[in-house]
């Protein structure tokens, strides 16, 4: 919703009480200008349990059926963060991901050790390892035990 009213001044929620509704109308937008829009962080809207066969779907449709409409958007381009990959987004025209590596062993464990976390080199490196040296990734699903 806050992207509604950022992208239409005249925006009225009641006119537009679906997320259907409101994603219809963000696409019109997109489509009529030129904007960047910047998504970041939305793992957080996706299954991320790795156990189960949608990992990486998007947890509400809506979203889902707007990111696949925004890829045949001509104007406006969409920049989408992830620390997993889109599994609904594979195979759409115009979607393209780039995968981001993780940090050398050695940046991981001076970043956690700069936010506070406690431990030898060697117990900071097996968990940040556990998350492909992304310590951020890290940061935000384990409570630490080196603290």
């Amino acid at each position: 919703m806050e992207c509604c009213r950022y992208l239409a001044e005249d925006f009225d929620q009641t006119s537009f009480p679906s997320p259907f509704a409101k994603a219809a109308l963000v696409r019109q937008v997109l489509d009529e200008h030129r904007y960047l829009l910047v998504m970041d962080g939305i793992e957080m809207l996706l299954v991320d349990d790795p156990n189960r066969v949608n990992y990486g779907s998007f947890q509400d449709l809506a979203l889902r059926d707007f990111m696949r409409a925004i890829c045949q958007q001509t104007a406006s381009q969409v920049l989408v963060t992830s620390r997993w990959d889109l599994a609904d987004m594979a195979g759409e025209a115009r979607y393209h991901a780039l995968t981001l590596g993780g940090l050398q062993d050695k940046a991981a464990i001076n970043f956690m050790k700069q936010q506070g976390v406690k431990g030898d080199a060697g117990q900071i490196s097996r968990v940040t390892r556990r998350y492909g040296n992304r310590p951020r990734t890290g940061v935000h699903t384990q409570c630490w035990r080196y603290n």
